[in-house]
């Protein structure tokens, strides 16, 4: 008994001794402009509005979706696996639901590095 709450109690420590202190700055007009800083010309009104930019930035939220796709199919494959309790079928189902995830998100990767190496070349040739 002793033993579970003496670890609990050194782990807390360590964890406790690891967390630095964060102070929030003072002044609040200050904040816009060091956003407007910090973020560049994202920040704002000010923003970029290139067809080249937007189209990274749905690529990038298309490839998050399918991300978030991929984590969803596995935790579900893995929670039938587990839950399974023998039976073969189920197994079966969950191995199967796991493999095709984990393929598509092959796929998906490939199919995006070789467009990015395509497109690199492109303007590497124009210029």
């Amino acid at each position: 008994m002793l033993k579970p709450i003496l670890i609990i109690l050194i782990l807390g420590t360590l964890f406790l001794i690891a967390i630095n202190p964060i102070f929030a700055a003072v002044g609040g007009g200050e904040i816009e402009t060091m956003l407007g800083k910090a973020a560049g010309p994202s920040y704002g009104t000010s923003a970029e509005t290139n067809l080249s930019v937007i189209v990274g930035k749905v690529i990038s939220a298309l490839l998050a979706f399918l991300g978030t796709i991929f984590l969803v199919l596995i935790i579900y494959g893995g929670f039938l696996w587990m839950t399974a309790g023998g039976n073969e079928e189920q197994i079966k189902k969950a191995r199967g639901i796991i493999t095709q995830a984990t393929i598509g998100l092959i796929i998906v990767l490939a199919a995006y590095a070789i467009t990015y190496y395509i497109v690199e070349k492109v303007k590497g040739a124009a210029l």
